[in-house]
């Protein structure tokens, strides 16, 4: 076998070689140290690739959640002021079944007017006071308020209109649930209410024991009760039913939209675990293997120091020849 001085090719090699397994020593060590598998692009380019966009729809998906979860606590804040609502007319009801009776005196029935007035009187505030962020959210759209939570309806939306809210639930554009809001206002549901499909209106089927007040648009700003004697409680009770009836209608619309939400949020973490499943297995290190390759280097690593020691001797062979 030749002997060269100038050109030791054992020596050239046994680097290249410890070259090769210092890179990968390096590689083994930022993996394990980053727990990730592909830490820059040349690790893996299509898989980064892959992996960013399951990273892109991941964070899509649980920011929908949460979105969602926002809107299940605007709804639940309406449905808990709607229930109030319910709960003052359900008392009122009880009431004029009271009032109706022929037993009554003209006194007991002021007493009853009093305490009759004050629940509708509630009811009405509570649609009108009711706020989240500071905004009204009993009332429909409001247009005369200008910025509003909800958005226009249309160009040519009016007060107690129903109220819609866009809520983004999914990571991509589109994936949106829209929730419309109606009004809860006690005189304009009166106003404009016309049970069974007919031409009269809740306020004309009561037979004068509601009045309402109304704007040159034909919309309703209050209301007075009538109660003069135990017929008009009974017209008055005549129409209660239709008027809960309608104001639970309404509150069933806002319980649907929590249960679309709920099922959106239960899907979307499911969908959610899944792609972080996926990019796991293909972005993550797997110790398992990684520790293996960590010993398999450092051997290799070791051995090809020993060997470049003794490769860079061989050139001194020739000095033995020369003697």
């Amino acid at each position: 076998m030749a002997l060269f001085v100038n050109t030791n090719v054992s020596s050239i090699n046994t680097q290249n070689k410890l070259n090769i397994n210092t890179v990968a020593l390096n590689t083994s060590y930022q993996r394990l140290s980053s727990g990730l598998r592909i830490n820059t692009a040349e690790d893996d380019a299509a898989g980064l690739q892959i992996s960013e966009q399951l990273t892109t729809q991941i964070k899509g998906l649980d920011q929908g959640n949460r979105n969602s979860d926002d809107g299940i606590g605007f709804l639940q804040t309406v449905d808990g002021a709607v229930d109030e609502i319910v709960t003052s007319l359900q008392t009122a009801r009880t009431k004029l079944v009271q009032a109706a009776n022929g037993t009554n005196s003209k006194n007991d029935l002021a007493a009853l007017k009093t305490e009759l007035d004050s629940l509708f009187l509630h009811a009405s505030a509570i649609a009108t006071d009711t706020t989240y962020g500071g905004e009204k959210i009993l009332m429909g759209y409001q247009k005369a308020q200008g910025e509003s939570i909800y958005e226009a309806p249309s160009a040519n939306a009016g007060n107690y209109d129903p109220g819609k809210l866009r809520l983004q639930v999914g990571a991509n554009s589109g994936t949106f649930i829209d929730a419309r809001i109606e009004h809860f206002f006690l005189p304009e549901i009166i106003n404009t209410l016309k049970p069974n499909g007919g031409r009269d209106t809740v306020e004309t089927l009561s037979k004068g024991a509601f009045t309402v007040q109304k704007d040159a648009n034909g919309k309703a700003n209050a209301m007075t009760f009538k109660m003069d004697s135990q017929e008009d409680a009974r017209n008055a009770l005549a129409v209660m039913d239709y008027i809960i009836g309608e104001i639970d209608s309404r509150r069933g619309d806002v319980g649907s939209y929590m249960n679309r939400l709920e099922s959106t949020m239960r899907n979307h973490s499911n969908v959610s675990s899944n792609h972080s499943d996926v990019r796991s297995r293909m972005r993550d290190t797997d110790f398992a293997a990684e520790t293996a390759n960590l010993t398999q280097t450092n051997i290799l690593q070791q051995s090809a120091q020993t060997i470049l020691s003794q490769a860079n001797q061989r050139p001194s062979l020739a000095i033995s020849l020369l003697n």
